[in-house]
């Protein structure tokens, strides 16, 4: 079975839709006991899977075709290509730290 980069990237947003799709039944669950700033905690971790779903969809559109090694930052998950940055802008941790994926 062949599959092409179009065939992938739509089921990655598919992928990402059910696990967007996942958190809703946590902030109702949430706001209906009470938990406000979990719900909205919930709502902004949807939002920020969301980003990132873009940014990785961007990502393998643009490096599909592509050799790279990628950068890992051990703790926040920032991906770096190709190499790590002396630290993490997010969290500062040391780039010698980071997962080399090759």
């Amino acid at each position: 079975m062949s599959t092409t980069i179009d065939e992938l990237l739509s089921e990655f947003s598919g992928e990402l839709e059910q696990t967007v799709q996942r958190y809703s039944p946590f902030i109702q669950r949430a706001e209906e006991g009470g938990y406000p700033y979990i719900a909205k905690f919930f709502r902004a971790i949807v939002a920020s899977e969301t980003a990132r779903g873009k940014l990785y969809h961007l990502g393998m559109s643009t490096h599909a075709g592509k050799a790279h090694d990628y950068s890992i930052c051990p703790h926040c998950g920032l991906v770096f290509v190709p190499d790590a940055p002396d630290k993490c802008p997010v969290d500062d941790t040391l780039g010698a730290q980071f997962e080399r994926i090759s």
